[in-house]
């Protein structure tokens, strides 16, 4: 496995100079052109943050292209043997996602994190740096849970919610609600469209 190119929707420097960078969808036939055909070619996404709506949208345009997801494990990090990873997952440097945890597609579990027993976390969601998911808790789509925020055990939440960083989660929280603070309490509720 070798990186040939990197994409970015911004006119920006290579930070990985000589690997060229192309710029936005328009120049994505000019890369399939350049290094196809597209069934040989994987993608890893590297948007984070509360944008996990943004990364699935770019997995199903380079899906749509022909290119692969590829997961990411780092060396460092430790996945269960019966842990399930979708595709396009990323799981950072001293990660864990333990046994019969579940990840849906383009899930990041950033730096340090850990994913316990039986979690489920849907597709596009972000496990902040050094977040800490106790076992057989539900987390929806489009999930950010930000750096050191803990998560009490068989808790639910849902698609779209925001977890403050260094929260305390006693309680399930609502789709499209952010929660802050230990213990976590609601400073806001989108509705989802």
């Amino acid at each position: 496995m070798r990186v040939v190119a990197l994409i970015d929707n911004r006119v920006v420097a290579s930070p990985l100079p000589p690997l060229p960078v192309f710029h936005g969808e328009g120049e994505l036939p000019l890369l399939l052109n350049q290094y196809g055909p597209a069934e040989t070619l994987q993608f890893a996404i590297a948007v984070g943050g509360a944008r996990g709506e943004d990364r699935l949208k770019l997995s199903h345009l380079l899906s749509s292209r022909g290119l692969q997801p590829h997961t990411i494990i780092h060396r460092t990090a430790f996945v269960a043997n019966d842990a399930c990873l979708g595709p396009g997952c990323q799981v950072l440097a001293m990660s864990a996602v333990c046994s019969s945890a579940r990840l849906d597609t383009s899930v990041i579990v950033n730096t340090a994190a850990s994913i316990d027993h039986d979690c489920t976390v849907g597709a596009g969601s972000h496990i902040g740096p050094g977040v800490h998911l106790a076992g057989e808790i539900e987390v929806g789509e489009r999930v950010f849970i930000g750096t050191g925020a803990m998560v009490l055990p068989r808790l639910k939440i849902g698609t779209g919610a925001i977890i403050g960083a260094g929260a305390v989660v006693i309680r399930d929280v609502h789709p499209g609600q952010t929660v802050v603070g230990n213990p976590a309490r609601p400073i806001r509720h989108q509705t989802e469209q």
